[in-house]
């Protein structure tokens, strides 16, 4: 689940901001600086229970399939790294307005493991001051990027491609 997250927050992101490409997005800790400017960094910062997204869906009547799953929130701390503070604060913009723009991904959005279950919410918030100190790291542009998921302990398998 994991990873189809990352990959889908980082192909919507190249999707919206014309000079990033999924090449320029990296998966590390905020403290390691990138040699290609200018690039964004998704690192995952939480996960929990979502057990607002599961009342809601078992109170809705024919949802089996999706009541069935635990959902989980997952949240990415989004940095950028630019030559300049100015070419930061843009970057960090982009993603913002794009992010605001698409407040649920739809499934051709996703990856396939997250395809199925309907619209997936993204949510942009602030980070929290005390995430830097947790971090070892000065505060930086950045926002905190949370996806809605589905997770099922044991999945159909895949199908074979030849």
């Amino acid at each position: 689940m994991l990873p189809a997250v990352a990959y889908t927050l980082a192909d919507f992101l190249d999707s919206g901001i014309p000079s990033i490409s999924t090449e320029s997005i990296r998966f590390e800790h905020p403290s390691f600086a990138s040699a290609a400017y200018p690039s964004l960094n998704l690192y995952l910062c939480n996960i929990h229970r979502s057990s607002r997204i599961e009342s809601a869906i078992s109170a809705l009547p024919g949802n089996a399939q999706l009541g069935s799953r635990l959902w989980f929130d997952t949240s990415f701390l989004l940095t950028v790294q630019e030559h300049t503070q100015l070419g930061k604060q843009r970057l960090i913009e982009a993603a913002m307005t794009h992010c605001l723009q698409h407040p649920y991904l739809s499934d051709h959005q996703l990856a396939p493991t997250l395809k199925g279950y309907g619209r997936i919410p993204l949510r942009v918030n602030p980070v929290k001051p005390t995430l830097w100190n947790g971090l070892d790291i000065p505060q930086q542009p950045a926002i905190n990027l949370t996806l809605t998921v589905p997770f099922a302990a044991i999945r159909p398998a895949l199908p074979m491609t030849a």
